[in-house]
């Protein structure tokens, strides 16, 4: 493994955290639980992606419901939009690192706000498997633009 500066946790805490958990694992003193402080911090960075995740998941079911339920739009989905792409661009630029892993979690999310989307939009499980897109029919960029805001589902 070459050696590198580690990274700076005021910078990108998650890379910090990947660093961290890497320089633990190569030494073993041993009085010190060097594994179970690695997957503590490892945990950390679990949570950070899945903080990211989560956020993508809140972003994706309001677009969706903005789309398939135009006729219910509302101020309160608005607000959720935007301090959703508000709190994603937050949390990448605390750790720029977890860009990397933005597009997995995207997808993820997005698999999971379509079920929850579909329940709150009180359609049966049918319904909203064949009706909502199997993927997102929209880019990421697209949908962390402020000014994109979808046009109601045909």
């Amino acid at each position: 493994m070459a050696h590198h500066e580690p990274s700076d946790p005021d910078l990108d805490f998650y890379a910090w955290l990947k660093d961290q958990i890497a320089a633990l694992r190569i030494h073993q003193p041993r009085h010190i639980d060097w594994d179970g402080i690695a997957e503590e911090l490892e945990a950390m960075s679990r949570s950070e992606e899945d903080g990211l995740e989560s956020f993508l998941k809140r972003l994706y079911k309001h677009l969706l419901k903005w789309s398939y339920q135009s006729a219910k739009r509302g101020s309160s989905w608005e607000v959720s939009i935007d301090d959703s792409r508000e709190q994603i661009t937050r949390r990448l630029m605390r750790s720029p690192s977890l860009k990397s892993k933005v597009g997995e979690l995207a997808s993820s999310a997005y698999h999971r706000a379509r079920a929850k989307a579909g329940a709150q939009m009180k359609m049966r499980r049918e319904e909203w498997l064949s009706q909502l897109p199997h993927t997102s029919p929209w880019s990421l960029e697209k949908v962390m633009d402020p000014e994109f805001w979808p046009d109601p589902a045909k």
